[in-house]
């Protein structure tokens, strides 16, 4: 390629370079002028509805007065204690009777509520017949060991409930 050529293609190639450039300059402002337009469309449209969305509130007016003003105000909210202590039953059952109210002062001692005395009754004679099978058991587990009719491991079991029994029947 001579030098003439070249310096034809060089132009040739800025010119092309130049006109793409400015085509897209010219498409690109279009666009933008576009878009400014619907956007102050958009806000005229959404000022509208809002305005019809919101109708508008019906306000009287007053002379000023003097008079008098309560000094009492009604209101409700929740109270949260300081300090919460939880109480623990040492048995359990239906309750027969209670002492206090909620929010009463009370003090260590003090008998907050009784249980109904039948159902302390029945669990306490429950104890007793649990013990007294298991004594029963453990008794003729006995004689069988001394017989060798009976495993040592079924005596122990035996005996173990026996215990068990025994132990619920002094805390009833």
């Amino acid at each position: 390629m001579t030098e003439s050529a070249k310096k034809r293609f060089s132009l040739f190639a800025i010119l092309a370079t130049l006109a793409v450039v400015t085509t897209f300059g010219v498409l690109s402002f279009d666009s933008h002028a576009e878009d400014d337009e619907t956007a102050e469309a958009t806000a005229v449209t959404d000022a509208e509805e809002k305005a019809q969305e919101d109708p508008a509130v019906p306000v009287e007016a007053e002379i000023a007065a003097t008079g008098n003003v309560s000094s009492y105000l009604s209101s409700t909210a929740n109270l949260v204690p300081e300090n919460e202590v939880r109480v623990l039953a040492e048995w359990e059952g239906r309750l027969a009777r209670l002492h206090v109210d909620e929010g009463d002062r009370i003090e260590a001692g003090d008998v907050l509520a009784e249980l109904a005395r039948e159902d302390a009754e029945i669990a306490f004679k429950k104890t007793q017949v649990r013990a007294e099978t298991a004594r029963l058991a453990y008794e003729r587990g006995k004689r069988l060991m001394e017989q060798e009719l009976l495993s040592s491991d079924e005596f122990d079991k035996l005996a173990q409930t026996h215990q068990v029994a025994v132990q619920e029947q002094a805390e009833a």
